[in-house]
């Protein structure tokens, strides 16, 4: 089973390009308020909806950030979480 990397600001890969599938498939935006570009790269937009999963999944009681703030980064917790929702 493949063990997804921890995604954020600057990552770039083929787990990021997962990732922002995912996101997107999800109706998770960017700050644009446009669907994430699919290009594999983790900038401003890719970060905006990694927050944006995590204060949804913490109103129905998984906590995927730290300590309950949003840090923009897409690691472990945050990949099971995914996993369950999905």
């Amino acid at each position: 089973m493949h063990k997804f990397s921890t995604v954020k600001s600057g990552s770039y890969g083929t787990d990021v390009i997962v990732l922002q599938t995912v996101l997107s498939l999800l109706h998770y935006t960017g700050k644009d308020g446009k669907p994430l570009t699919i290009d594999g790269g983790c900038g401003t937009n890719t970060v905006y909806a990694i927050n944006s999963f995590q204060t949804s999944m913490r109103a129905y009681g998984y906590e995927c950030g730290t300590n309950g703030v949003n840090d923009g980064c897409f690691g472990e917790s945050c990949w099971k979480v995914l996993g369950v929702v999905m």
